[in-house]
């Protein structure tokens, strides 16, 4: 498993540092349009505190969602890295566009509406597509249980990924309703 994982955490490496160029690459004007949509995304507080947090961990469990089905075979296990990589180039992608358009506070707007639900998504989001893999892999047409004792153990490890993930859902709450 751990060879698994630094498998993983490349992909998710190569997905930011892709996302990170890609979003320098853009025209300066396209880049100020993109960088004003995702900072009127963060500012929005039409919603409450309670009513963020669950769309926050609803969007979040919508991308574990895609990844679901690599369990019921070995032909879809390249979801899981997907859905990774796809993640980590967004984060990357905007994160490229606050700080390289022109605004004085990108510093803050990283610190306080990026960085600190992240420090709770990104090692669940590389932890679950690897255990997802994992399963995809696993799976034998003779064992058909999914729950003998090797795969409770990555089963536990998914559902704590999941508890980050709402953490970092209640995190980023938090930090929206202090950045406001």
């Amino acid at each position: 498993m751990k060879k698994l994982l630094i498998t993983f955490i490349s992909i998710f490496t190569t997905g930011i540092f892709a996302g990170l160029f890609f979003g320098t690459g853009i025209s300066p004007e396209n880049r100020i349009y993109l960088c004003e949509m995702i900072l009127s995304g963060l500012n929005d507080s039409s919603s409450g505190a309670v009513m963020h947090t669950f769309t926050v961990f609803l969007s979040e469990i919508s991308l574990i969602l895609l990844m679901i089905p690599a369990l019921f075979t070995k032909y879809l296990s390249f979801f899981p890295p997907s859905v990774l990589f796809y993640k980590s180039f967004s984060l990357g992608f905007c994160c490229s566009l606050i700080y390289s358009s022109d605004i004085e506070n990108s510093l803050y707007i990283s610190m306080l509406r990026i960085l600190p639900q992240n420090l709770f998504f990104v090692p669940a989001f590389i932890s679950l597509a690897a255990i997802f893999f994992s399963l995809s892999i696993r799976r034998k047409p003779q064992k058909n249980r999914l729950l003998h004792n090797e795969s409770r153990s990555l089963l536990f490890a998914a559902a704590v990924s999941a508890g980050l993930i709402f953490a970092g859902a209640v995190i980023d709450s938090v930090f929206r309703a202090a950045a406001l």
